[in-house]
């Protein structure tokens, strides 16, 4: 079962840890319980036919497929033919919410964010890569705490993710074409924000930098993203602060100044209005949590 695939204490552990870990496993029975998963799963199917139920529909899925799962979509594995060998990626929310939900790169893919799960088909040459950045990934996170070994796991997963998104469009090219100006206009200015959010926060700016009136912007970006342009910006600091929150290491004025806000209380006010909590007790909230696991 999916949902038992991580029984590796170590590899547990790394979920618990980082937020994210990579798996190979075999599935080699069935059962007809469903289950709900608790993570982010991309899965990459090695070897073997395996015939899944997600959210009440069936799937077949062969060598060479790549399935993205939501947290919260119901599964059943309803059958399969032959051992069934996988290679997964697991991901919680949080890690998710710090580096996938609020990229660049998401906001590419409005079709994908809308859905809970999907299903593409990689080429030979394709799939064959994914295999090997998943297994660079896995590297990564296995290996021992260096300076930067939170960058060199995030900069490893988001080029599993750009390869994704590669075959993705390649699957869906018809998608490339649907992009009218007023889509083009959206994502340069996604692009720009992630760019320049952390010291930028007026909506003048990325409007200037996109040469449109404020007005314009903030109406294309509430018709294609349901938000307004302030509502992006907000959203995207938030993504930024919260993973510098959980590193105690960290003082919140050096937070404060590194997110381009003028003082303390400025950025606790902000947080809080977003968050409903202060910073202080997020970054309580978070300690407690990583304790508890």
């Amino acid at each position: 079962m999916i949902h038992h695939l991580i029984n590796n204490t170590e590899k547990l552990d790394q979920l618990k840890f980082n937020g994210i870990t990579i798996l190979k496993s075999i599935i080699s029975k069935t059962t007809d319980k469903k289950f709900t998963l608790e993570f982010f799963s991309i899965l990459l199917v090695r070897s073997g036919i395996l015939h899944l139920n997600l959210d009440q529909a069936n799937y077949q899925l062969c060598p060479g497929n790549v399935i993205i799962i939501s947290p919260g979509v119901l599964c059943q594995i309803s059958k399969s033919e032959s051992d069934i060998a996988v290679q997964c990626c697991f991901f919680n929310k949080s890690y998710a919410a710090t580096n996938l939900l609020n990229s660049a790169l998401w906001q590419q893919l409005p079709s994908i964010a809308n859905r809970s799960f999907w299903i593409l088909h990689a080429k030979p040459l394709q799939y064959e890569s994914l295999q090997r950045t998943c297994k660079i990934l896995d590297r990564k996170i296995s290996g021992d705490a260096s300076r930067f070994y939170m960058e060199l796991i995030q900069l490893s997963f988001k080029q599993l993710l750009y390869e994704i998104a590669a075959v993705y469009f390649e699957n869906n090219e018809e998608l490339l074409l649907k992009h009218d100006r007023k889509e083009r206009l959206v994502l340069r200015f996604f692009d720009i924000l992630h760019q320049h959010v952390e010291k930028e926060h007026k909506v003048r700016f990325y409007a200037d930098k996109l040469c449109v009136t404020p007005g314009h912007l903030n109406k294309i970006v509430r018709q294609r993203r349901k938000k307004t342009v302030k509502q992006c910006i907000e959203e995207v600091i938030i993504s930024k602060a919260k993973p510098l929150l959980e590193d105690r290491a960290l003082p919140i004025k050096e937070i404060t100044e590194e997110l381009g806000f003028a003082t303390v209380p400025s950025f606790s006010t902000f947080f809080k209005k977003n968050t409903m909590i202060s910073p202080t007790e997020y970054r309580f909230g978070a300690f407690q949590q990583s304790t508890a696991l």
